[in-house]
């Protein structure tokens, strides 16, 4: 079996590269979004305030521990933004009944409701763009999304 041309080679490394410049552009996009729903949320929310609430709001209650081993996150930087998270309304935190020093973190209800409504209004918004796909389209988009989520890199 034969290895591919250098043409084919450089059709290849052309299209990688176009991949990494679409990815380029849609990160820049997602940090974008991320500073808009921050504001929406509050206008002194960070984007990362806002991954770090809403990674909350999933998850649920949890030590910042655990929270900081979900967002791959340092301690030190976690901590930071738990104090000013709490600083702006947006934690409850109750002691661990089974460590009395340690603290569980939730979001208040009303964060929780607000989170809701954001994430409510983006995926309506991302269900309007790609029902004009077909849906092969989606699938496809889904498998390749999946497929560069798996990608060590």
């Amino acid at each position: 079996m034969t290895g591919p041309t250098p043409d084919s080679a450089r059709d290849v490394d052309s299209a990688i590269a176009s991949v990494e410049g679409e990815l380029s552009t849609l990160f820049n996009r997602v940090r974008a979004a991320m500073r808009s729903y921050a504001e929406r949320l509050h206008p002194e929310l960070t984007p990362l305030g806002y991954k770090t609430i809403s990674a909350l709001e999933r998850r649920g209650p949890v030590h910042s521990g655990v929270l900081a081993e979900l967002l791959e996150m340092d301690k030190s930087a976690l901590s930071r933004q738990i104090t000013a998270l709490d600083r702006l309304g947006f934690l409850e935190r109750t002691p661990d009944p089974q460590d009395g020093r340690a603290t569980i973190l939730a979001v208040t209800p009303a964060t929780a409701a607000r989170l809701r409504e954001i994430r409510s209004s983006n995926q309506a918004l991302m269900h309007e763009e790609l029902r004009s796909w077909a849906l092969a389209d989606v699938e496809l988009f889904a498998s390749l999304l999946h497929r560069i989520n798996d990608l060590d890199i």
